[in-house]
């Protein structure tokens, strides 16, 4: 995620929300993916080789479970319970970073998008 929080890396791989602009050529996707792969490849010193559909595999499904986390928390009723409790969770925030890693990075980043977050 850290390489996505860099605006320029995160346009590479998931666009702009904003209009495009005249005369420059957009990046595709496919090589924000194959980029980040590249990174997180030689973050994890060879331990874990990725190719970008592999990439964009592995994000996506991490992108749906954010997605149905928010669609959790923003319903009628969520909140901590007593079984949350006994399992040491005692805020609303641990229990979404328990329900989804990164929660709130992944929130800063995707949280404002209309494909996440409905204005209804």
């Amino acid at each position: 995620l850290t390489w996505l929080e860099r605006p320029p890396n995160f346009k590479s791989v998931f666009g702009s929300e904003a209009q495009t602009v005249l005369g420059m050529p957009r990046q595709a996707s496919s090589q924000g993916w194959a980029t980040l792969a590249q990174v997180v490849s030689k973050q994890n010193k060879g331990r874990l080789s990725l190719n970008t559909k592999s990439m964009r595999e592995r994000f996506h499904r991490h992108l749906k479970l954010f997605t149905e986390t928010k669609k959790l928390e923003n319903q009628t009723g969520f909140g901590v319970t007593d079984e949350d409790h006994k399992k040491g969770i005692y805020t609303t925030k641990q229990k979404l970073e328990k329900m989804c890693i990164c929660y709130a990075r992944m929130d800063a980043l995707f949280g404002h998008r209309l494909n996440i977050t409905p204005l209804f």
